[in-house]
């Protein structure tokens, strides 16, 4: 105030963090709870787990390959669930590959990274 010889009349600290912005996954691995082949009607769960970001939350989207024809189908939309479960009594038997993109959770990129199982037979 006017007149004053202290320093400061009143001070006010503010404190707020700081984060830096999530990076990019660098990669992403997928693993089978059975090899292949497999008979038709096995239950087969993929577990995936992506890398490389400082965000240590991510989503995983996965995708069926089916070779014999040709086909993609997504099979479960991006969440923060690391696992699919996939009934092999809804396919012909043939030959697949399963596909897992990631991403850091809260990105809306289309992947950071994909990854995919070597050929996944299923026998009659």
């Amino acid at each position: 105030s006017a007149g004053s010889t202290a320093v400061r009349d009143v001070q006010t600290i503010l404190s707020y963090p700081i984060t830096a912005a999530a990076t990019p996954a660098t990669g992403v691995t997928i693993f089978s709870s059975v090899p292949s082949p497999q008979v038709k009607g096995t239950l087969v769960e993929f577990a995936a787990q992506g890398l490389g970001s400082n965000n240590t939350a991510y989503q995983y989207q996965f995708s069926l390959f089916d070779v014999t024809a040709n086909t993609v189908s997504l099979v479960q939309p991006y969440s923060s669930t690391a696992t699919w479960i996939w009934d092999t009594s809804t396919v012909t038997p043939g030959n697949f590959a399963v596909v897992v993109d990631v991403r850091s959770a809260g990105s809306t990129a289309v992947r950071d990274a994909q990854s995919q199982t070597p050929l996944f037979t299923i026998t009659p």
